[in-house]
C-alpha cells in the first residue's frame, strides 16, 4: 500500500504553497510556486525517496539538516503524520530546492553574498573608513603569527590560550594560495555553496600558523529551507534555525554531536559553541542575503522597556563539513563553521581516505582524538577542552598584511576586552549605552545595546561594531590596541 507526498515548492513573490501528506497539510507559505508534483511511498519502506539522491555525503548532509531538528518530531507538529510520511516530506522538500540550485541549466540562486559593501554586517564597518582602500582585492597576502597578533591587538582581545598555547581562527571571505614554504591566503566573497573561508589553528608562542579549507557562514540550500518552509511554520520557541555568526572572540569546547537523530550515531570531538552570543538570521522570503536589514537574534529595542533578554548559546559548532564532491553543495552548514571532509562517526564507518581530509587534519593538531564510547555517547581523551576562537574577515587581514592604517582598523566587537585598565574604550562604550556595570568585556548585552543604538542613528548601520565612525557618534575614543600576552 501506498501514501501520495504532494508537495508544491515556493520562490519569492506572493501566491500559496501547501505541503501536505496522504490529506494532512503539514504546512502553508506564500510565493509563486515553481512545480507541483506526487510522489508515492510505501509507509514501510520510508528510505524509498532515497533511490536516484546524490552520493553518501549529500545524504549525510540530508540528515544533518533534517533529521537532529527537532522541528520534525512528530509531537512538535501540530498534526503529526506517520513517521514514514514525515522522512518523505522532508526529503521531497530538500530534493526539490537541491534540484533547482544544482540543475546545470539555469540553476537558481536562493541565498548570496550582500552585492553592496555597505549593506554587509562583514565589511561596512571597513567600507565607511575613508583612510582604507577596502575595495575586494584578491591579491595574496602572507598570513603570519605577527599579522595574526596585530589583528588581535587592534580588535582589543585579550587572548589567552588555555590549551597547549592553541588559538583557532576563521577568516571570513578567504581562500588558501599556497601552505609551504610559507602560508599564503588571498580573499573571495562567500557565496553560501563553496568553501571560500579559511580555518586554522594559531601557536602564539611556537609562532605557527596552520590553515585549512573550510567555510564560516551557513549553505544556501539551509537558508532556502529555512526561508521557504521554516519560516511559514509555527517552531518551538528557542530552536535553533539558519544564522551568520558575527565576527569576534568567541570560545570553543571539545565534545561529541549529534549526526542525524540521537539514536543514530555521533560525531566526537567536535568544538561545540560555549560562548553565547547574538546571531544573525534571515528569515523574510522576500531577501536572499544577510545584510544590516536582516534580524538580529535575540531582537531587543531599548524604548520596548524590556529589560535586556539571556543571550542564547547557539549551537555554531565546529564540525566536519560532510560534503565533498557536490558540484555546487561543498559543505553542510545552518550555521556552524566547518573544515572540509568528514569526521569519524563509529555507526557509518566512513572509510579513512574520506576521514582523512583537512579535518582530520584539523583534529590532530589541535591534538584531539582517543575516541571512545562512554554511557552509550561517542567520546575524545580532550572533552571539556577549550580554545579561543578568533573570527573575522579576510579583507581585514589583507588591509593589516597591506600596511593600512592602524588607527582606521581598531576595533572593538563581541570578544573585546578591557583586561584591568578602568578607562579603556570597552567601559567608555557600556557607560554610553548607558550600563549600569561596565565590567569591561564586550558580551551579548553589551552587542544588543550597540546594535539598538546603530538602528536609532540616521547614520549608523547595525553591524554590531566600534569603528572610528561610531565611536565618534557615541563620543568614545579607540585608544591604542592591547598587546598580545
Amino acid at each position: 500500500m501506498s501514501r501520495t507526498v504532494t508537495r508544491r515548492t515556493v520562490l519569492h513573490g506572493l501566491g500559496s504553497t501547501v505541503v501536505a501528506v496522504g490529506g494532512t497539510t503539514l504546512g502553508a507559505c506564500t510565493g509563486p510556486t515553481i512545480e507541483h508534483s506526487t510522489v508515492s511511498i510505501t509507509p514501510t519502506a520510508p528510505d524509498a525517496l532515497e533511490e536516484g539522491l546524490p552520493d553518501e555525503a549529500v545524504v549525510e548532509m540530508q540528515s544533518l539538516l533534517f533529521e537532529a531538528d527537532p522541528f520534525w518530531r512528530p509531537e512538535n507538529l501540530s498534526m503529526a503524520p506517520s513517521e514514514a510520511n514525515l522522512r518523505a516530506t522532508r526529503r521531497a522538500v530538500v530534493r526539490e530546492v537541491r534540484g533547482t540550485i544544482c540543475r546545470e541549466a539555469n540553476p537558481r540562486t536562493y541565498f548570496h553574498w550582500a552585492n553592496q559593501d555597505l549593506a554587509s554586517v562583514d565589511y561596512r564597518h571597513l567600507a565607511v573608513e575613508p583612510q582604507l582602500n577596502a575595495a575586494f582585492d584578491d591579491t595574496p597576502f602572507r598570513l603570519t603569527h605577527a599579522l595574526l597578533d596585530q589583528m588581535a591587538n587592534a580588535n582589543h582581545f585579550v587572548i589567552r590560550p588555555q590549551t597547549r598555547n592553541l588559538v583557532i581562527f576563521g577568516l571570513r571571505g578567504c581562500v588558501i594560495e599556497a601552505r609551504e614554504p610559507e602560508v599564503r591566503v588571498r580573499e573571495a566573497l562567500p557565496d553560501h555553496r563553496n568553501n571560500r573561508c579559511v580555518l586554522g589553528v594559531w601557536n602564539p608562542v611556537a609562532q605557527s600558523v596552520t590553515v585549512f579549507d573550510g567555510s564560516t557562514v551557513p549553505l544556501e540550500l539551509h537558508a532556502a529551507i529555512y526561508q521557504q518552509w521554516y519560516a511559514a511554520n509555527p517552531r518551538p520557541a528557542g530552536r535553533w534555525r539558519t544564522n551568520l555568526m558575527p565576527q569576534g572572540l568567541h570560545e570553543k569546547k571539545v565534545g561529541t554531536m549529534a549526526i542525524g537523530s540521537t539514536d543514530r550515531t555521533h560525531a566526537p570531538g567536535v568544538l561545540r559553541q560555549s560562548s553565547p552570543t547574538p546571531v544573525l538570521r534571515e528569515p523574510n522570503s522576500q531577501a536572499n542575503a544577510f545584510t544590516t536589514s536582516s534580524t538580529w537574534d535575540p531582537p531587543w529595542d531599548k524604548t520596548s522597556g524590556v529589560p535586556v533578554p539571556r543571550i542564547p548559546l547557539v549551537g555554531d559548532h565546529i564540525h566536519a563539513s560532510y560534503a565533498l564532491e557536490e558540484a555546487c553543495l561543498k559543505f553542510s552548514s545552518q550555521g556552524c563553521q566547518t573544515v572540509r571532509g568528514y569526521c569519524w562517526t563509529p555507526k557509518r564507518n566512513l572509510n579513512q581516505k574520506k576521514v582523512s581530509r583537512d579535518w582530520a587534519s584539523f583534529q590532530r593538531t589541535l591534538g584531539i582524538g582517543g575516541f571512545k564510547r562512554a554511557g552509550g555517547t561517542w567520546t575524545s581523551r580532550q572533552d571539556g577542552e577549550r580554545f579561543p576562537f578568533l573570527l573575522l574577515s579576510g579583507r581585514e587581514a589583507r588591509l593589516h598584511a597591506t600596511n593600512a592604517p592602524l588607527a582606521a582598523l581598531q576595533r572593538i566587537r563581541i570578544g573585546s576586552s578591557a583586561d584591568e585598565d578602568p578607562n579603556h574604550v570597552v567601559r567608555q562604550l557600556q557607560k554610553a549605552l548607558g550600563m549600569t556595570e561596565a565590567s569591561g568585556l564586550f558580551d551579548g548585552e553589551t552587542m544588543l545595546r550597540l546594535l539598538d543604538a546603530q538602528r536609532r542613528s540616521s547614520s549608523l548601520a547595525p553591524d554590531g561594531v566600534v569603528g572610528p565612525a561610531t565611536a565618534a557618534q557615541l563620543a568614545i575614543e579607540l585608544n591604542a590596541p592591547i598587546r598580545f600576552s
